[in-house]
């Protein structure tokens, strides 16, 4: 019995039906409807025998299970310079992110010093599934022991339009928001994804149980929308009171009340630009805690994407730079005061407040 007929064999076809919709892109008659287990079966087989090296070397394959056999039995070899020509024939065939992801060569985990120069190759790839297969390596090989910062600059600087190859982009990230916290922060909070990456990224951290609820509240402050201008603004109390500042006429919203802060500056975080303007606008150093809300409203002329941070004066005393007025209000005085329509959530969510 050849390979083909042995799949053919193990065939379901409602199993073939449901994996059909998970790979949307392969025609339902190139899928024979063999579950991975039954091809890992085989692939322990046949693994070394002259038939599975026939069957390795026969591509195209015509079939979605026998480029999953294929991808099980390069796992299975040993040698690292095989495994590497093995993949070099076999990475430009492959037209589905299922035979993609599961390539994890076994030989790879004592080989990660050669292989780092494999991985920069694929990422440069025109072919999307063998850029897809360097981010899902550098996600199994390179976020634990063997990290190094420059690896999120290289999974940053992927640029596809393919679905599949930003998905595993998102995918990288968000691992290594779980792992690499501190390295892979910045890569969010300076914005240097494309947006649909960056938010996609931040959807699957806060899917993780191993992320701080604290750690998620901020990242879902940073989540992002087309065109909206980000602003960080700070919550700063001082005995039950918290300070606002008064809008000069000059300008837009002029007289109004607002929460000190100001724009993002490109490549700047949050917490960067609300240090910088405070200290433009007040003369004081902030000291930045934790995120109070993020919300997004849209003015007539903008949108923006305001976050409002708690913050503690460091040093300095608050001084008129920039503002026509300072004053510092108790939640229950809110409504003496005309505030910008973009802090009414959170005014609502201040009265609230027990200070």
């Amino acid at each position: 019995m050849t390979i083909r007929e042995r799949l053919f064999a193990l065939r379901d076809e409602e199993y073939a039906a449901f994996h059909g919709r998970l790979v949307p892109n392969i025609p339902g008659e190139k899928i024979i409807g063999v579950r991975i287990p039954a091809l890992r079966t085989i692939a322990a087989e046949i693994k070394g025998s002259r038939e599975a090296e026939e069957f390795i070397t026969s591509l195209p394959h015509d079939f979605l299970e026998e480029n999953n056999l294929h991808a099980l039995l390069i796992n299975a070899e040993k040698d690292y310079n095989t495994c590497l020509k093995l993949l070099r024939d076999f990475l430009p065939q492959l037209d589905n992110w299922a035979s993609c992801d599961l390539l994890r060569p076994s030989c790879f985990g004592k080989n990660r010093k050669a292989l780092a120069a494999e991985v920069r190759g694929w990422l440069s790839s025109d072919a999307p599934y063998t850029v897809r297969f360097g981010l899902e390596t550098l996600m199994t090989q390179y976020l634990d022991g063997d990290f190094c910062e420059e690896y999120l600059t290289l999974a940053a600087g992927v640029e596809s339009g393919d679905y599949y190859v930003k998905m595993m982009q998102a995918w990288y990230f968000a691992e290594a928001l779980v792992k690499q916290p501190q390295s892979a922060l910045p890569f969010m909070e300076r914005r240097v994804l494309p947006l649909w990456v960056h938010n996609k990224a931040i959807q699957k951290a806060l899917e993780s149980r191993r992320i701080s609820e604290e750690q998620k509240q901020y990242l879902k402050a940073l989540k992002r929308r087309e065109g909206a201008v980000e602003v960080a603004a700070a919550l700063i109390w001082e005995d039950g009171k918290f300070m606002i500042c008064r809008r000069p006429p000059h300008k837009t919203r002029g007289m109004l009340w607002e929460f000190p802060g100001g724009k993002l500056e490109k490549g700047e975080t949050p917490k960067e630009a609300l240090v910088r303007e405070c200290k433009e606008e007040l003369d004081i150093t902030v000291s930045v805690q934790d995120v109070f809300i993020s919300l997004f409203h849209k003015y007539p002329d903008m949108t923006v994407h305001l976050t409002l941070f708690n913050c503690a004066v460091a040093s300095g005393t608050p001084k008129l730079l920039e503002h026509s007025e300072i004053k510092y209000i108790t939640p229950s005085e809110i409504n003496l005061y005309d505030f910008c329509p973009a802090d009414g959530e959170i005014l609502e969510k201040l009265k609230e407040c027990r200070q």
